[in-house]
């Protein structure tokens, strides 16, 4: 619809010349002998202008997409056939769906919402989700209306805000605008709840006012439990931004180790190791909580589902 509008003239030629290779098409399947066909009055001229046409209506082709390319410079990574495909359903999402991640590196899909009482080519994307099943939301739900080139760009600048805005949070610059219970995408493509921070609180205060019996729990159980209660940030964000915040983290952490060292503190190297051995335990502990956590989930509704399956037979005996 986008190149029927913006190449009208081209459009019309294209189908006149489609039309008329129809027709000759038809002839020539009424009377399929090669040297009557190619004997036609005419014949020659006729195809060398309908070639010449259709010429003419691929260079303004290319020519438009060209224009498209340089509106949104990513489009270069795709070809051709690809751009033409991407514009010409700009308004499908389902459609652009296969090429986001050629226009956007680990890029899976997007999550978006029809607007209305708006138009049908008009919807809002809320978030962006990865080739893994990880879920990256949007400062603030964007508006996708008009041609697909005219908000790319600014979709990539939403984006571009949101791991901002996310970096600013794992190092501690700001704090989560997200509150109560929430679902956290791993790496594995796993759902992960998380407590807020006052749920965490009250089973801290609960724990505390246990009978001598469960006092006397291992302390590995007990360090799972810790870490499933706390939130953590490792799985507040994508892993993008864990992996660069621990960069800087560590980079700044040796970095003044090493100050220390310089300025007589002999066991400042070694402190410091022992930090980041801890941290890495801290973290290896969670994550393990959360597996065997997610195990166990999995074996009981198992379970359920076998017992319901065979208390069937007996209902239908009774």
């Amino acid at each position: 619809a986008d190149v029927r509008t913006t190449l009208s003239h081209d459009a019309n030629m294209f189908a006149a010349a489609n039309r008329d290779f129809r027709r000759l098409m038809r002839a020539t399947e009424k009377n399929p002998n090669v040297l009557q066909c190619c004997s036609r009055k005419g014949i020659l001229n006729f195809l060398e202008k309908m070639n010449g046409t259709l010429e003419h209506c691929r260079k303004s082709l290319l020519h438009h997409l060209e224009r498209k390319r340089q509106k949104f410079p990513r489009f270069y990574f795709l070809s051709m056939e690809d751009v033409l495909h991407v514009v010409c359903n700009g308004h499908n999402l389902k459609a652009v769906s296969p090429y986001l991640c050629k226009l956007f590196p680990d890029m899976g899909s997007v999550k978006h919402e029809e607007c209305e009482p708006l138009s049908n080519n008009t919807f809002q994307i809320t978030a962006v989700l990865s080739s893994v099943g990880e879920k990256l939301p949007l400062q603030q739900p964007m508006e996708c209306e008009g041609p697909i080139e005219n908000w790319l760009p600014t979709f990539l600048t939403a984006i571009k805000t949101a791991l901002q805005s996310q970096l600013h949070t794992a190092l501690g610059y700001e704090q989560p605008q997200t509150s109560g219970p929430r679902e956290i995408h791993s790496a594995g493509a796993r759902k992960v709840p998380v407590p807020d921070k006052k749920e965490g609180r009250r089973s801290k205060t609960r724990s505390r006012n246990n009978s001598r019996a469960g006092s006397q729990m291992s302390l590995t159980k007990d360090t799972h439990e810790e870490a499933e209660r706390t939130p953590s940030w490792t799985l507040d964000h994508v892993t993008e931004i864990v992996q660069l915040a621990t960069h800087i983290q560590m980079t700044a952490q040796v970095a003044g180790c090493l100050k220390a060292a310089e300025g007589g503190e002999r066991n400042a190297i070694q402190d410091n190791l022992s930090k980041l051995s801890n941290m890495l335990q801290a973290t290896a502990v969670m994550l393990k909580g959360i597996d065997d956590d997610k195990e166990a989930g999995s074996k009981r509704s198992k379970i359920r589902k076998t017992d319901s399956q065979a208390s069937l037979p007996r209902d239908k005996e009774q």
